[in-house]
Formats: C-alpha cells, structure tokens, sequence
C-alpha cells in the first residue's frame, strides 16, 4: 500500500531501532517497490528514494511485513523506490528493461549504507546468508528470475551500470561488497 507523507530517518535512528530488534531479525531482504521514485509503499520497513532520503513504514523494525514470499518472519524488507515499467525479457541482464525509474546511484549507495548500518545493530554478517535481494532468495525458493513462475522475482537481481561502466552488476553481490566497505569505515571512524 503506498504511504503518504512516510516519516524520514537517519543512520543514528536506524541503528537504535536495529538495536531494539537484535536477536528477533536473521535477515535483510532488498527489493525495489516497481513504483515511481517518491512513492514509499508500507510493504517494506524502510524504502530508499532516488535522492537517498530513507523513509521509515513501521514503529519497530520486527513487525511482520509482506515483502518476501516465506520470508517475512524474521526479516526486514528493505526497498528502492523505483522499478514502475520495468520488464524481464529473456536470459540475463542485456534483456532488462529498468524502466522510466531505474535505480539511481545514490538509492544503491544509500542501500548499501543501510545495510551496513543494520547488519551492525543486529550483528548479522554481510553474506548471502542474511543479506540478500530477492531476486537471489526467489531463485533459491523457486520464482526467480529464470523461472517458469508466473509470480516471478527478480528485484535487484543486476544493477544498471554506472557511468563510466556501462556493464551490469550483480545487484545482492555489489550491495554486499559496498556495505563491508560501508562497515568497515563506519568502524574506523567510531574507533578514532
């Protein structure tokens, strides 16, 4: 359902509401909304709009949301507002279409911040195992990408390439490897 007026917030807030869900999540789940950049959609606990402003959907990150088929009790979805139009037509990521609002830069860098931020409230790792786009889980679960479903999913599977690089990258892989490096500076600047 699409949220109007969805409440901004910051790292700091983040991590404080990722604190009081430590031990009650395993997972985060990354999605893109398949709406318009500004439309945050109450599915998700956080969306990320194109600028990076995050937007928060619930009161604590541990309320149960439909975001991820199976998946939904011990995990916090989190979503790219973008996606409206975007098709899938074929074998791989030259068969994409991202659509009139692909994802941005900044929501992808914003993302991987996100990630960072809550993988360290919650002391998850940042693997496969507890931090993957749904594309990735619906593979595993049988609806992805290459899939014969007719519910198939395939959110974040390949990111649009950056300017510069215009090859595509695999969306969970380089939202994982940004969000370690996220971590880690996080980290030194805490430490110092």
């Amino acid at each position: 359902m699409l949220v109007t007026n969805p409440v901004t917030i910051t790292h700091q807030e983040l991590h404080m509401l990722g604190l009081r869900a430590k031990g009650k999540i395993k997972h985060l789940y990354l999605h893109w909304t398949a709406g318009y950049y500004g439309q945050a959609f109450s599915d998700y606990h956080i969306n990320i709009d194109k600028d990076g402003e995050i937007y928060l959907t619930c009161h604590e990150l541990y309320q149960p949301k439909r975001h991820t088929f199976m998946r939904n009790e011990d995990g916090i979805g989190i979503a790219l507002c973008c996606g409206v139009g975007a098709s899938f037509s074929g074998k791989g990521p030259d068969d994409i279409d991202y659509g009139e609002c692909p994802p941005t830069l900044m929501q992808i860098e914003k993302a991987a911040q996100v990630i960072a931020v809550l993988a360290d409230a919650l002391e998850l790792p940042i693997e496969f195992s507890a931090v993957a786009t749904h594309a990735e889980v619906a593979i595993v679960d049988g609806y992805g990408p290459l899939s014969r479903d007719e519910q198939k999913r395939w959110d974040l599977w390949f990111l649009p390439g950056t300017p510069g690089n215009a090859d595509y990258r695999l969306g969970g892989v380089t939202l994982r490897k940004k969000a370690l490096w996220y971590k880690e500076l996080f980290d030194r600047k805490i430490a110092a």
